[in-house]
């Protein structure tokens, strides 16, 4: 039993470290055979690997989210949505039953090359401007193309390769191969990310890359950093300024009718009208139409904003409940910063990247984000190796 049950983990993994980037279906299915397998092998070992606090903050959320399902506004419609993309949270697990050493390489390994080649076709498409996987051409906002790469959106990719780029950038595997795999995905995932022409996922690397090169007592990096994504993106994407001038100036204008400043207002009162358990999870965009603060605003099915769609479709309670568990999960990978390996320093740095992104997306709530975050959530929460001091001799 012991056996089958790790052949279908490490199968179910494999092939979500392979097709996470291709199909959101067979990841899925991927994903549902490794949680089989690694359920068969929880149940047969004590004590559980699982960390008692991200497990409990978990535990705190899905009550809360259940809460403002069955009180919401539809609640058929929550149902499905709830159903849909929460269970996902179970993938933040599956990680604790994979033992440190070869078999996370192995892991890791198929995650940078898949997104590695995620990234080069991204760059393709940004210079050619045809998405040749849907047959369609690309939107043309200031001389370049947006990349969506393997995706439906170029916001989906930009979230993706956003993880992805801080993810790997941050890691310091022993094997020489590996670091250059790491560091040549992480590049490559950069270049991804400004092909979206997006602000989100550029906002999130530079918050993602000082708070790594804090946790990691790398200060003085910062600069040079800075330095080289700014040229990096000047060189890469020339109209990407103009892009986010252009796009500030109708985000500003609340009565513009792609304005985010009028989505932003106009969730917030969705949240003063609903303030305890919100419309519930799906209902936005129904309530979008009711509360808009502007009627030219064009509908939307969510807030641009992960924070301010937690209020507007989750009230407090849910809004709470978010917060509790990106908090735990942010705060067990901090306790682990020191680790040699620096993955759960990576693994911080995407997490809280993500986040301040989540400003400008909903990328919490997009499914391929989702799994990534949440399965790279749970190799950075593994019991780890030693501490850069212990493993150095100090």
């Amino acid at each position: 039993m012991r056996r089958v049950s790790a052949w279908f983990l490490a199968g179910g993994l494999v092939t979500f470290a392979a097709t996470s980037v291709l199909s959101i279906s067979l990841a899925t299915i991927a994903l549902v055979v490794a949680l089989a397998g690694a359920l068969g092998l929880l149940l047969q070992r004590e004590p559980w690997p699982v960390d008692r606090n991200v497990a409990m903050a978990v535990g705190i959320y899905l009550a809360l989210k259940l809460i403002t399902v069955l009180t919401a506004v539809d609640v058929r419609h929550s149902l499905r949505e709830f159903f849909e993309y929460w269970p996902y949270l179970v993938f933040l697990a599956i990680p604790f039953t994979v033992k440190a050493g070869p078999r996370r390489v192995a892991l890791l390994r198929i995650l940078a090359v898949g997104g590695a080649v995620a990234s080069v076709y991204a760059v393709v498409q940004h210079f050619v401007g045809v998405d040749y996987l849907r047959d369609r051409m690309l939107g043309n906002p200031h001389g370049r193309y947006r990349a969506t790469s393997f995706f439906f959106h170029h916001l989906t990719w930009g979230g993706y390769a956003l993880f992805a780029s801080l993810f790997f950038a941050g890691q310091c595997p022993r094997g020489k191969r590996d670091r250059i795999l790491f560091r040549v995905t992480a590049v490559l995932a950069l270049l991804g990310i400004l092909a979206t022409y997006a602000r989100g996922p550029v906002a999130g690397l530079v918050f993602g890359l000082v708070v790594y090169l804090f946790v990691r007592r790398s200060a003085w990096k910062i600069a040079g950093a800075a330095v080289a994504v700014t040229a990096l993106a000047l060189i890469f994407t020339p109209g990407l300024f103009d892009r986010f001038q252009s796009a500030a100036a109708i985000d500003l204008n609340p009565n513009a009718a792609e304005s985010r400043t009028g989505i932003w207002l106009s969730a917030w009162a969705i949240g003063e009208a609903h303030p305890l358990t919100g419309v519930g999870p799906g209902n936005f965009a129904a309530a979008f139409e009711q509360f808009k603060v502007n009627p030219h605003l064009l509908p939307v099915g969510h807030a641009h904003n992960q924070w301010l769609d937690e209020w507007a479709t989750s009230g407090v309670l849910g809004f709470m409940g978010f917060n509790i568990l990106f908090g735990t999960v942010a705060f067990a990978l901090w306790r682990r910063r020191r680790q040699a390996d620096g993955l759960p320093a990576a693994a911080l740095a995407a997490w809280c990247g993500l986040a301040a992104a989540a400003l400008f997306e909903c990328h919490f709530s997009d499914a391929e984000v989702l799994m990534l975050a949440l399965f790279g959530a749970g190799l950075g929460l593994l019991p780890g190796s030693k501490t850069a001091e212990e493993e150095n001799g100090d």
